[in-house]
């Protein structure tokens, strides 16, 4: 179960073109014959639903930036950037079951819940990344990052390790049990907007505005591979529970899948615009994609098609997969809902 900490989360980037310069490590690969492209019009269509168990309260007044699930999917974190306000929510209840206030300057541009779901990592718009108790709303650990604000985070599957990037282009890295910097590399693509650990968490994905994915040594910073992989800003990276796909968002409205080397590629040229959002289920059957086109693209991994698109009506902010199980697919939108569907059925419950 994750969070698309490294997700656009609803801000728009800044525009970019895919370079087109020669690199070494740089490729376009084809389309792999694994993940074909899939025939957007045999999806099925599914209206959505409001999550009825969460009431208007719960959400922030300003819309909803920032989603975050627990490792056993218990729980929801939100927040926005512009309302500076939390809320841990009860999956199942859908009962608040904390909330707090942050200060204007320090409201969440991203966050993740660590693995045992007693806390939360979270990146703030002062380009802090601060360590949360989830059950009491207090800050526990505050590290300073870069000058310029922060764009993305993300947290390794352990909890030991927190990677933050922004405005600057520099991907940094702390060691989260000391509270000490392990090391920043400068990326020299403009604004980093999304970022992803790898489940085994030796490769860190980086996805920036001029449209290319760099795989880094999640010890060292050393680049592995560099791809163009999107013509315009990339602005959301999951990978899949077995490491073994990485799909990538962009804002020319495609989902692209990759292997775990930064090869394959094959394109899903499905939103009408910017993907911002990507998420898999907790085994790695679905890839749930949201966009600034008010869709929510639901995917079967195994047969390489689009299973279900689901209006949103309204700019998707972030997906995830949460329940015990995965058994509910949540969108957070820019006016402030979210949305819910039991992802195994042909039509939301």
């Amino acid at each position: 179960m994750g969070v698309l900490s490294g997700c656009g989360g609803g801000e728009e980037p800044p525009s970019a073109s895919a370079s087109t310069s020669s690199t070494a490590s740089m490729s376009s690969p084809p389309v792999s014959p694994s993940l074909s492209n899939p025939d957007p019009a045999s999806a099925a269509q599914s209206p959505a639903r409001a999550l009825s168990a969460v009431p208007a309260l719960a959400a922030p007044s300003a819309g909803i930036t920032v989603l975050a699930v627990s490792a056993d999917g218990a729980q929801l974190a939100l927040a926005s950037r512009t309302d500076a306000g939390v809320r841990v929510l009860d999956v199942a209840s859908g009962r608040v079951r904390q909330s707090w206030a942050v200060a204007p300057e320090r409201a969440w541009v991203g966050a993740a819940f660590l693995p045992d779901g007693a806390g939360l990592v979270a990146a703030s718009r002062d380009s802090t990344v601060s360590l949360w108790d989830s059950a009491r709303g207090v800050s526990r650990l505050v590290l300073a990052g870069p000058a310029q604000p922060l764009r993305a985070i993300a947290l390794s599957r352990d909890g030991r390790r927190v990677a933050a990037a922004g405005e600057d282009g520099r991907v940094l890295v702390w060691d989260l049990e000391r509270g000490r910097l392990q090391w920043a590399v400068p990326l020299q693509a403009g604004f980093v907007l999304a970022l992803a650990f790898s489940p085994d968490g030796l490769t860190l994905a980086a996805g920036s505005a001029d449209g290319r994915l760099r795989l880094l040594d999640a010890r060292s910073g050393r680049e592995r591979a560099l791809v163009a992989a999107h013509a315009g800003a990339l602005q959301a990276l999951a990978y899949s529970p077995d490491g073994a796909w990485l799909a990538t968002g962009g804002a020319d409205g495609r989902v692209r899948a990759w292997d775990a080397a930064g090869r394959g590629g094959a394109v899903w040229q499905v939103h009408a615009a910017a993907v911002r959002a990507l998420s898999f289920s907790p085994q790695g059957a679905w890839l749930a994609s949201g966009g600034a086109d008010a869709q929510v693209m639901q995917w079967n991994v195994a047969a390489a098609r689009l299973a279900r698109s689901l209006p949103a009506d309204a700019a998707v902010s972030a997906v995830a997969f949460a329940g015990a199980r995965g058994e509910q697919l949540v969108a957070a939108t820019a006016d402030n809902r979210l949305l819910q569907w039991a992802p195994g059925s042909a039509e939301a419950p």
